[in-house]
């Protein structure tokens, strides 16, 4: 085991940074789905805070109460009509269930890197903790992490952030059960499925399923035309950038021992920061477009 001078854990034999500049995911061929989510991106930095709208980040730099929030009325909203819109296209009950058990972990590991980028700039030296192509980076990081996760991949542990999130998806039968730390909700599910892998999202499935409900969610998203979520990284980054944003990011990926395992500034672990809010939240009535 080496350690940088930055601080970030380094594994010996792997120095391959899989990141850089101009890289972009791209969808399945041949995913017939048509759709397209009510969700207003209008996201940004706000008031301290890296608005999402389906979650948001408040970096400790500028919060107390720093971490990761789900915006709870939103999700619900938005994966009911997801599974509906599903369901009437003829999807196939198992990628049904399974874009929707990986829903919260794109969501999951897109807010999980704001946090790094926070940790990598302030470990810099550098004046901003954001910048709107961040958003790509992240978007781009999250969809190639859970692409991964079905098959042989260096971070496993990516495949157990459901579980980790406060919303807690189970499937029985007909619905879709949602725990969080505001209550529990019901989304009618319109097929009676057996989910085959568990109640959780699944260990081992095949690359190809991944990549297929990934694909749904990023056409449902509409991030092939988004100027600021489309998942991929920006010419603004520089190699060196990159480079520290990986290391960073594999020690952030360890559940509760992300404190342990990097040298941010901030000595609380990220995964003891995860958080929902009850309230629907708009950056434009926050912020305007200012944002």
């Amino acid at each position: 085991m080496l350690v940088s001078q930055m601080g970030q854990v380094e594994l010996e034999g792997v120095d391959e940074v899989p990141l850089k500049t101009g890289l972009e995911w791209v969808p399945e061929e041949g995913v017939e789905f048509k759709g397209r989510s009510g969700v207003d991106w209008h996201g940004g930095f706000c008031e301290g805070m890296v608005y999402d709208v389906l979650a948001y980040y408040k970096p400790y730099t500028h919060n107390r109460d720093w971490g990761i929030y789900y915006v709870v009325p939103s999700i619900a909203n938005d994966l009911e009509r997801l599974i509906e819109t599903m369901y009437h296209q003829g999807i196939n009950e198992e990628l049904i269930a399974l874009t929707v058990a990986i829903y919260p972990s794109l969501i999951t590991i897109h807010e999980v890197c704001h946090h790094t980028l926070e940790n990598v700039r302030r470990l810099m030296g550098l004046r901003n903790i954001y910048e709107s192509h961040d958003e790509g980076l992240c978007e781009y990081t999250a969809f190639k992490l859970i692409e991964g996760s079905g098959i042989a991949h260096p971070y496993p542990l990516v495949a157990l952030l459901n579980p980790l999130t406060p919303m807690d998806i189970h499937f029985h039968g007909d619905h879709i059960h949602v725990i969080t730390r505001f209550g529990d909700f019901v989304i009618p599910f319109p097929i009676s499925i057996r989910w085959r892998w568990g109640v959780r999202y699944p260990l081992m499935v095949s690359g190809g399923d991944v990549r297929r409900a990934l694909t749904i969610l990023y056409k449902w998203w509409g991030r092939g035309n988004d100027p600021i979520y489309r998942p991929r990284i920006s010419n603004n980054y520089t190699a060196e950038f990159l480079r520290n944003y990986w290391l960073q990011l594999r020690g952030d990926l360890v559940p509760f021992m992300d404190h342990a395992l990097t040298n941010k500034p901030v000595k609380e672990s990220l995964w003891t920061k995860l958080n929902t809010d009850d309230k629907r939240i708009s950056i434009i009535t926050k912020c305007g477009d200012k944002a």
